[in-house]
């Protein structure tokens, strides 16, 4: 899951990730991307091309990221809009990379944040390519006790922030176990798709960014990953800190991507709508282990209630 590893307690990024100068070959500049997974991310210009960096971080990782770079490579070249993937290799140190172009422009989930225009109509088209071809893909569902293990393992978290909520989560747990998780088509998935990895860029419109794997692949959990931050508000997580005018504001406009997310389900699969809730609530879960606050973990739970009784 590409959560970030030191806070998840963090700012939504910056409208162009371009931040810390990094060391680089000569003949070029870097800087430095916040990380995913542990991952080093780095902007790389050479002249007056800008190139994109994704470094494994550590030879264990190695396969995971390739595995990243394919999946972004077949969505390229399958008409959804991600970065080109311009080279795969692995650097002296024995650590898997991929390069792949820049694309400048701003998540929505930050567009969000600030309470910016958005207009949904681009956004919700980018989504229909993706799920279209991810729809295709689809052959059997996946088992149910893949979800019921998924469960129990995020219940068995020994982490500080875990064990201070550990009556909450066992709550928690127990209740989403005792949903009906059969018959979830097993698919292609971009695999962490959050308003966060959905940029607009001025010159390329909507691109997905951040391709990753979860547990297990399957357009549904995409769709309801999307509802995690669009019923689950995750992606306002920083803002709930302050309860402010400009958590007001986002909430506001984190609601006009609802219905084009909802009708969006409705015409890839009639069953998808009813099953939004539960799928976000699960992927709200599923962020406990990686918490390093009490109050974020509150605050997850907190909404993971909420999105179930919605």
């Amino acid at each position: 899951m590409s959560v970030r590893q030191q806070s998840v307690l963090t700012t939504p990024r910056p409208p162009v990730r371009a931040p810390q100068p990094a060391s680089a070959p000569q003949g070029e500049e870097a800087y430095r991307f916040s990380g995913h997974s542990g991952a080093q991310l780095v902007l790389l210009r050479r002249g007056r091309r800008h190139v994109v960096r994704k470094t494994s971080a550590s030879p264990a990782q190695n396969a995971r990221l390739l595995a990243q770079a394919e999946q972004q490579r077949q969505f390229f070249f399958s008409g959804i809009p991600v970065p080109r993937i311009l080279e795969t290799g692995t650097n002296e140190a024995a650590l898997a990379y991929f390069e792949m172009e820049y694309v400048p422009g701003q998540t929505v989930a930050n567009i969000v944040a600030e309470a910016m225009p958005l207009d949904p109509a681009p956004v919700e088209d980018a989504l229909t390519r993706l799920f279209d071809f991810l729809h295709l893909t689809a052959s059997g569902t996946i088992p149910v006790m893949a979800f019921i293990a998924k469960i129990e393992q995020i219940a068995a978290c020994e982490s500080e922030v875990c064990r201070v909520h550990h009556a909450e989560i066992a709550r928690a747990a127990t209740r989403l176990s005792r949903l009906d998780w059969s018959g979830i088509p097993q698919s292609a998935g971009h695999g962490d798709l959050t308003l966060e990895n959905i940029m607009v860029s001025p010159e390329r419109g909507v691109v997905f960014i951040d391709c990753d794997e979860c547990f297990s692949s399957s357009y549904w959990l995409d769709a309801g990953k999307l509802f995690q931050d669009v019923a689950g508000h995750w992606c306002l997580r920083a803002l709930y800190r302050h309860n402010g005018p400009a958590l007001v504001n986002a909430v506001q406009q984190i609601k006009v991507l609802k219905a084009p997310l909802l009708r969006l389900a409705g015409k890839i699969d009639s069953a998808l709508p009813n099953r939004l809730s539960q799928l976000a609530a699960l992927h709200l879960f599923r962020t406990l282990p990686y918490i390093h606050e009490a109050a974020v973990a509150g605050f997850v739970l907190k909404r993971l209630e909420m999105v179930l009784s919605s």
